[in-house]
């Protein structure tokens, strides 16, 4: 009995001895992966701001393309309404002359 409790005590001690080399490994792969985790969220952070950047970067850009061209719709407007001006005048004057003609 004494011989089985020996080898039951020394069975014990190995499959703890095993379990413990076990734990350990799991451990250590716990350990990487929440340090791969933390990396991962460090590049993504990085990412997303110069994500940010670039899309406040396009976003300036098209403003200011915007604005350009809102001021060249406004030069078109003057430049439209003073040729119209221009041939009411020119038209008024040929009615003028026209009538000054029939006269």
């Amino acid at each position: 009995l004494s011989l089985f409790n020996e080898e039951a005590a020394a069975g014990l001690r190995h499959m703890e001895s095993q379990f413990g080399e076990q734990l350990e490994e799991q451990s250590q792969s716990v350990e990487q992966l929440e340090q791969r985790l933390r990396d991962s969220e460090r590049v993504l952070v990085v990412s997303h701001k110069e994500l940010r950047c670039e899309a406040d970067g396009a976003k300036a850009q098209l403003e200011e393309r915007l604005d350009r061209m809102e001021a060249m719709e406004e030069q078109l407007e003057q430049r439209l309404y003073r040729t119209c001006e221009e041939m009411q005048a020119s038209c008024d004057s040929m009615a003028s002359e026209l009538e000054g003609v029939k006269g």
